[in-house]
């Protein structure tokens, strides 16, 4: 009887302290310059078992990393109201018709990001969870442009994040090339009910402001 008694109080403490939460979760990828995002005043964490790195930034912050950046090469809105995991997928790809001397080739830009988000409230503090696998390659166009070479840059990462939500954003760089870093920009929205999709709870649309 003691034992039921206990176990039950244990159920009841970790029910307690860990509430079920809801979040809407807006995420933007970008290739940016590996100068630019390390000279980004903020302290990086080595992910486990990853090359890539998560820092916290600001809004001030974001704005200068992606100051002259154009549109972002993936941009999503989930909505995220379980833990561990809400599934999630989705990938892009930009194909470029490329002059050549004999014949105009197609070069392309492809990537994609598969995993799971999920949220909760323990002891009153959002948390966030986030276990992705990404991939991206893009075929380079100096080599193309230069020697008529068919080269390309790839990068395959499985990061886990387990943690507080981002006051403000949460950011993931992957080296992906001698000049570039493949970024993920994240923002996590704590909400009581979910909007519909494309409308954020400030009523605002879904993208993080460039």
């Amino acid at each position: 009887m003691m034992l039921i008694v206990t176990l039950l109080a244990i159920g009841l403490g970790i029910w307690g302290y860990h509430r079920p939460a809801k979040a809407v979760v807006l995420y933007q990828i970008y290739d940016l310059p590996t100068f630019d995002v390390k000279a980004i005043d903020t302290t990086w964490n080595p992910m486990a078992n990853s090359t890539s790195a998560w820092a916290v930034i600001t809004e001030q912050q974001r704005a200068s990393l992606l100051k002259g950046s154009s549109k972002p090469l993936l941009e999503n809105e989930v909505h995220v109201g379980d833990w561990p995991a809400v599934a999630h997928a989705s990938s892009f790809i930009y194909p470029e018709l490329f002059p050549s001397d004999t014949a105009p080739r197609h070069l392309f830009d492809t990537g994609q990001i598969a995993g799971f988000f999920g949220v909760r409230n323990s002891g009153g503090q959002l948390q966030f969870r986030m276990q992705l696998n990404l991939r991206h390659q893009k075929d380079d166009r100096e080599a193309w442009a230069t020697e008529q070479v068919s080269r390309s840059d790839r990068i395959e990462e499985r990061f886990l994040y387990e943690g507080n939500a981002p006051e403000a954003y949460l950011l993931v760089a992957s080296q992906f090339n001698e000049k570039e870093h493949h970024v993920l920009i994240v923002q996590v929205h704590p909400v009581e009910k979910f909007p519909p999709f494309g409308i954020t709870r400030t009523g605002n649309s879904p993208a993080l402001s460039r």
